[in-house]
């Protein structure tokens, strides 16, 4: 009866360390962000309410009309800035959750750190929520800061997420709906 106690007892710890070292495995691979819960944000970037985004928020450069009919660039310097933990040093795909108004308002500028600001987004999709591929970012584990800063009017963001690349496999993933913030890298 003992041997039996015994190897219930081992099987259920070697169970519940294998279930630790792979839940920690995913979680570290991926760093989920609703768009609302920034550090800071500096108008004209503005949350709005939006049925259809993943929290019933987004953060949002508001329409301007009458709307550009070229890509100006931004009327004002708004931004929506975020502190999160990164869990492990490495390659980070940025991927942004977002909805475009038209051709001229279809994208953000993305910083993170003190890194070249760059354009995230330009694709041909309006009208709906659908996820946009950002760039890689190199990342060490520590506190980093991402901003996403105005550039056309019109945009929307529901949420973004951090993607570890930890094998070339690993890049050709795609998010395909919402996904569920990992609220424990956002840094207060």
């Amino acid at each position: 009866m003992k041997r039996l106690l015994i190897f219930f007892v081992i099987g259920f710890l070697f169970i519940m360390i294998i279930n630790c070292v792979f839940s920690q495995t995913l979680t570290a691979s991926k760093i989920v962000i609703e768009a609302e819960h920034f550090s800071q944000i500096t108008p004209s970037m503005q949350v709005s309410a939006d049925s259809k985004a993943s929290g019933g928020k987004c953060i949002e450069i508001p329409l301007i009309l009458p709307h550009g009919t070229d890509e100006s660039g931004p009327s004002d310097n708004g931004k929506a800035v975020y502190k999160i933990k990164v869990p492990a040093d490495g390659i980070y795909r940025f991927w942004a959750r977002c909805w475009w108004y038209d051709g001229c308002g279809n994208s953000f500028f993305l910083q993170y750190d003190n890194k070249p600001i760059v354009i995230l987004g330009s694709d041909h999709t309006y009208k709906k929520y659908h996820w946009v591929k950002g760039p890689k970012l190199t990342l060490n584990q520590g506190i980093h800061y991402i901003r996403i800063v105005n550039r056309e009017d019109g945009a929307k963001m529901d949420q973004w997420l951090l993607w570890l690349i930890d094998s070339p496999s690993k890049d050709n993933w795609i998010p395909v709906r919402a996904e569920r913030e990992t609220s424990e890298y956002i840094f207060k």
